[in-house]
């Protein structure tokens, strides 16, 4: 209905539509979350005794505070970081602002807001929101489908992993789970309508990262025994790379790094142990000399991991890189198997008319590349994505990784991951922006 003005029991009404659109919205609803807020801000409302709206959204917020405060203690991610639920967090800015606009007193108010938690380091600390440790992805899309239709979608994805939440407006739902099936969670929605704005967040990672982390600070005395450089083309990727703590060469088709330049970075790395992926085939015979200047000359050991020639595949390498592994030996054929494990596609535009082993293609047509042989082209992109990934191996994959590169718009880059979707059917998909050139996409298959 359209009011001039709304007065506290309009208030206490949305408030308490509020909580029951919140809790019929997710699959399993769990209390340490913007969900507890939303309950206390209704509570807080029913509770009030008559009186003036600033009265009223006065005891809401203060209500909500109570509520996100204990947030902490009721999940166990919560309370080991020491923090509250974000969710939570967001809704009592709301509550704040919503009280400030009703009763005209200043909205900032720093005391509500206490610093991150941070480990000793000075790095903040972040938690999982949510959910079991078995789900390594989560998985998020709007969908173009009717609100009716949420119920049904939710069940569906209840059937593939937790954290299900599915809130319809109008004709779009929105859409989150985290499951290992991601082409599955995809393709629900598939089957109801057109998803769109498609994220895939590999939470395996997240957590990976943070146990080392809590390694390396639980025992200071360990320092790294084994460093890592590698040779990959664009930001995206290199950030990737440092992350797990690789000194990264910029090199791509054209432009690839010299034996000193590997020196170099080598150089750079102060650990006893160094391991070099190539990132390139052709940088493979560039690493072997590299490594045998650096063994000969200035008597230090640097280990080629000579599969780890593509970004897909160190990629897969750095994921099982242990720096401070007692035994180097074993962290670097650990790495060695790894990339060795993945098979590595492409799709790139030719850059001038050529003789391939599948015929003449013509410039600017899109190949389609599995283990360095070409096996396709097209005008279309996607086309040749959807035959490089069927070269590699796709359909029978447990892990798909996909690196979208620079110059793919977001409408494509749904698409691209769409059609993985559909391809991989039970794989985990995990779709990252590396905006790497001149590759339009980069496929790892394992």
């Amino acid at each position: 209905q359209q009011r001039g003005e709304l007065g506290a029991p309009d208030l206490c009404a949305a408030l308490r539509r509020a909580r029951a659109l919140a809790y019929a919205a997710v699959a399993d609803p769990v209390e340490g979350t913007m969900l507890t807020a939303i309950r206390a801000a209704a509570e807080g409302a029913d509770g009030a005794r008559p009186g003036t709206a600033p009265d009223l959204t006065r005891r809401v917020l203060d209500a909500v505070h109570r509520a996100v405060v204990g947030t902490t203690q009721q999940l166990e991610a919560l309370r080991v970081a020491g923090v509250v639920d974000a969710g939570a967090r967001g809704f009592e800015v709301f509550c704040q602002v919503l009280h400030g606009l009703v009763s005209g007193e200043a909205t900032e108010d720093a005391a509500r807001f206490p610093p991150p938690h941070v480990d000793r380091r000075g790095r903040a600390v972040d938690v999982r929101e949510g959910g079991s440790l078995e789900y390594r992805f989560e998985v998020q899309y709007v969908l173009a489908a009717p609100e009716d239709d949420a119920p049904l979608l939710r069940q569906r994805l209840e059937r593939l992993g937790d954290s299900v939440v599915v809130v319809g407006s109008g004709e779009l739902l929105n859409v989150h789970v985290h499951t290992n099936q991601v082409g599955a969670a995809i393709e629900e929605g598939l089957l109801l309508g057109r998803p769109s704005r498609i994220q895939v967040t590999y939470l395996a990672e997240q957590i990976a990262e943070r146990e080392r982390t809590r390694r390396v600070d639980g025992d200071a005395d360990r320092t790294p025994t084994v460093g890592c450089v590698t040779v990959l083309p664009g930001d995206g990727l290199s950030a990737l790379a440092q992350a797990h703590g690789a000194t990264v060469v910029t090199g791509r088709a054209g432009d690839l790094p010299s034996v000193a330049d590997l020196l170099n970075a080598v150089g750079a790395v102060r650990t006893e142990r160094v391991v070099l992926l190539p990132g390139h085939r052709n940088v493979v015979p560039t690493a072997r000399q590299a490594a045998r200047v650096s063994e000969e000359e200035l008597g230090r050991r640097v280990d080629v991991v000579e599969p780890a020639d593509s970004p897909p595949a160190v990629l897969a390498a750095l994921s099982v890189l242990d720096a401070t592994a007692p035994d180097a030996d074993a962290a670097v054929a650990a790495m060695a198997d790894a990339a060795s494990g993945v098979t590595a596609g492409e799709v790139v535009a030719a850059v001038r008319p050529a003789d391939t082993p599948i015929g003449v293609v013509r410039r600017g047509q899109y190949l389609a590349v599995a283990a360095g042989e070409v096996v396709a082209a097209s005008d279309d992109p996607l086309e040749a994505l959807h035959r490089a990934a069927e070269a590699c191996g796709v359909a029978d994959a447990e892990i798909v990784v996909l690196l979208v590169g620079a110059g793919v718009d977001e409408a494509e880059r749904e698409r691209a991951a769409a059609l993985l979707a559909d391809l991989t059917r039970e794989a985990e998909l995990e779709v990252l922006d590396a905006g790497q050139r001149p590759a339009r996409y980069l496929l790892g298959v394992e």
